[in-house]
């Protein structure tokens, strides 16, 4: 999945509202990979985490650690258990579909929509 720069900004639009938890799930350029490069859900992810009204915690499977735009910034983290992170979020924004995520049952993503 591409996003385009409309949804990019719908998703940041939606995100700003909120004043609690945010998790953002996937920053790489497109579902699979590992490269950040122009990647359009990374910019949106910056966005969120320049708010800084809440803790932002970032979910991506091809990452060992945040891209350092974001790892500098002391309420976003790179975590590991997405169930955890999922339950615990105010708002899911779904940036990049891995296929790492449609292994979580769609009912734990539908009860955040």
């Amino acid at each position: 999945m591409y996003l385009k720069k409309s949804s990019c900004q719908s998703a940041a639009r939606a995100a700003r509202r909120q004043t609690q938890g945010r998790r953002c799930f996937g920053l790489a350029f497109k579902p699979d990979v590992d490269d950040f490069r122009e990647s359009p859900s990374l910019q949106v992810a910056e966005t969120v985490a320049g708010w800084e009204s809440c803790e932002v915690l970032v979910s991506e499977p091809y990452a060992k650690e945040l891209p350092c735009t974001l790892s500098g910034q002391k309420h976003v983290r790179l975590v590991g258990n997405v169930r955890d992170a999922i339950r615990e979020a105010d708002i899911v924004v779904m940036l990049v579909n891995h296929r790492f995520y449609n292994e979580i049952p769609v009912a734990t993503w539908r009860a955040k929509s």
